[in-house]
């Protein structure tokens, strides 16, 4: 009876060091992906901004909202005029057109629609 507890507690305990080790390597993996993800943004803001293109990036879980040299230009804003932020957005929207334009971007958000 002893043998099978002892046999049953080095199992156990293999088990939970091999999960252990398991779970620091796909946290790393995580955090490397972050990482990249993150470079490859920059890259992509960077690259976009210098060829003065027309782009905006929306980071829905800070709220911040990218817009590009380009796009502010393209509006006749010099980069320094307009905000970072989503309600620069919702400012530049034509009033009869907020409550149509706002509802179809909470139908997007919430998966209502496929396309925005």
């Amino acid at each position: 009876m002893n043998f099978i507890l002892l046999l049953c507690t080095i199992i156990l305990l293999t088990l939970s060091i091999y999960f252990y080790f398991k779970n620091i390597k796909l946290q790393n993996s995580l955090e490397k992906k972050k990482k990249d993800y993150e470079e490859l943004n920059t890259k992509f803001i960077y690259a976009g901004d210098e060829a003065l293109a027309c782009f905006w990036q929306w980071n829905l879980e800070t709220d911040e909202l990218y817009l590009s040299k380009g796009w502010k230009s393209f509006l006749g804003y010099k980069e320094d005029e307009l905000d970072n932020n989503f309600k620069t957005f919702e400012k530049l929207i034509y009033p009869d057109d907020f409550e149509s334009t706002m509802k179809i971007v909470h139908n997007y958000i919430d998966g209502k629609i496929d396309t925005y």
